[in-house]
């Protein structure tokens, strides 16, 4: 069946990005986590999708230009704007996959996450990465590094550089691509939802999920993991 990958959390129901996000996708019963990661102007790793306050907070600061202590005092829905990535992982138990979607790609972000992680054999974690750069960094570093392919024509040059394996977005899950993955053993994650589809980023509905598991893909990231797991249960029965 396929895994059930819980996109900024559980944030069809709660805040995305949260410890409450990521807690009720662990009850959900979700495979991995996802949490998007960025670093703030002291070197911190916190958990937030923008680049900016704005869309949450309603303000226009910087994700990277404010420091761990100031962004501390910024609230959303009455949490933290952007929890500290020990949040995540203590919200997230350490059997469950922690999938960190890397937003800063700098050479000193990546070295500000670096020194974050935890010990590879400590816990599951998937470095989300969008850059052949990137990806060469943390090959063989010990955590799974998902090539976050901006065309789907480059997952053979993300794979060549080191690349665990591949996330495609829903529009681009087509047999032929699929095919020519799979042919490299590795495993394939999808986006569900976005452009092409009709649908927002992260949702879902029982064509989708149907479609995607007749071709054989490994993953999905989702917004609402319990409604996927019904509806995966619900073709399969």
């Amino acid at each position: 069946m396929i895994q059930i990958v819980a996109h900024r959390g559980a944030s069809a129901t709660h805040r995305e990005n949260s410890p409450a996000s990521w807690r009720a996708a662990v009850a959900a019963g979700a495979d991995a986590v996802e949490s998007d990661v960025r670093i703030t102007a002291d070197g911190h790793v916190v958990c937030i999708h923008d680049a900016d306050l704005a869309r949450l907070a309603g303000r226009p600061d910087r994700v990277a230009d404010l420091t761990a202590a100031a962004l501390a005092g910024v609230t959303a829905g009455g949490v933290p704007a952007a929890p500290v990535f020990a949040d995540a992982l203590g919200a997230v138990s350490p059997s469950v996959p922690l999938m960190l979607d890397v937003k800063d790609e700098t050479p000193a972000g990546l070295d500000a996450l670096s020194a974050a992680l935890p010990e590879p054999d400590s816990r599951p974690i998937v470095l989300a990465l969008h850059t052949i750069e990137s990806v060469r960094r943390f090959a063989g570093s010990g955590h799974t590094v998902l090539a976050m392919i901006p065309q789907p024509g480059l997952w053979a040059a993300f794979l060549d550089a080191g690349a665990d394996a591949v996330r495609l977005w829903e529009r681009d899950a087509e047999p032929t691509i699929l095919a020519a993955i799979a042919a490299r053993t590795v495993p394939i994650w999808v986006t569900a939802g976005g452009g092409g589809t009709g649908r927002a980023v992260g949702d879902i509905d029982r064509t989708a999920v149907s479609r995607l598991a007749t071709l054989g893909v490994d993953a999905i990231l989702v917004n609402d993991p319990a409604g996927a797991r019904q509806l995966l249960e619900g073709l399969a029965a």
